[in-house]
Order: structure tokens, then sequence, then C-alpha cells
């Protein structure tokens, strides 16, 4: 049986290696999403933008400012050398 360890290694590999698939599944839950009615009716969105390899996030902030909704995003949260988290702000 696979490792959690493992489990991600391996997934964040797909991820790497299929860029363009994982770009084009983004736009296409992206375009689903502003069809809902929630979407429709939300004045407020809280968001995480995506790293490089991970489905991309960015189309939304920029659709809900187009609508007028207020974006908010998450806070950055990284792990230091000795494993605590810390926040970074943005400057």
């Amino acid at each position: 049986m696979q490792t959690k360890i493992e489990f991600r290694k391996q997934q964040l590999e797909k991820l790497a290696n299929n860029t363009l698939e994982t770009n084009a599944s983004g736009s296409k839950l992206a375009e689903k999403l502003f069809m809902t009615d929630i979407w429709q009716q939300a004045q407020t969105i809280g968001l995480t933008m995506a790293g490089k390899i991970e489905v991309p996030t960015e189309m939304i902030s920029v659709q809900a400012k187009r609508e007028g909704k207020r974006v908010f995003l998450s806070a950055h949260v990284a792990r230091t050398p000795d494993g605590l988290f810390t926040s970074r702000d943005r400057k």
C-alpha cells in the first residue's frame, strides 16, 4: 500500500506533467461556476490563489471583480525550516 507521502509525490508529478490539461479543466470549471445561482447571488468571494501546477483560480478572481463582487484572498502561510508555520505579509 502506498504511503501518503508517496501518493502526494505521484499526484504532484501528474499535475506537473499535465499543465495544459489542468488549465483547460480549470477554465471549464470556472465557466460552470459562473453559471450557478450561488455565484450569481454572491456579493463576496473567498479564494485561495493557485500555485503553478494547480487548477488556476486567477480567472475566478478577475471575473468576480468585473462583476463588482468583493474578493478576499487567503493569507499565505509558509512552513519555516523548523517546521513551524508563519504568515507572510504581501507588501
